[in-house]
């Protein structure tokens, strides 16, 4: 999965490895990556937030991550379900008064959606 950031500078890209990699557009070099383990090799949603700054991940482990995208650094980890749970829907709305994160999985047949 890859999507073009909020700032139409960057593009991010889920790297089936070990987590999501950024690169500059124009002109094209990698900038950073953003690590953290991966059980199975699923392509992760990636959203961008608040005109680039934030960073929200997918995960296989039951936790969205939001990293702060200049700095590289996780910012918070959302617990949506139980460690084995596939979050495989993380869709952002943000403006300058508020950011929105809705997180989706449907485990087993278990459908969950949550807002934040």
């Amino acid at each position: 999965h890859a999507i073009i950031g909020a700032d139409s500078h960057t593009l991010l890209v889920s790297n089936l490895q070990d987590g999501i990699d950024i690169y500059a557009i124009l002109p094209v070099q990698p900038l950073r990556s953003l690590k953290h383990a991966i059980r199975s090799n699923v392509p992760l949603v990636v959203s961008s937030a608040l005109e680039g700054e934030l960073v929200v991940v997918s995960s296989d482990d039951g936790l969205v991550r939001v990293y702060d995208q200049c700095l590289g650094t996780l910012v918070t980890l959302l617990p949506h379900g139980y460690v084995e749970t596939l979050v495989q829907i993380t869709e952002v709305f943000s403006s300058e008064e508020q950011c929105v994160i809705a997180t989706g999985t449907s485990d087993n047949g278990n459908i969950k959606i949550k807002v934040w």
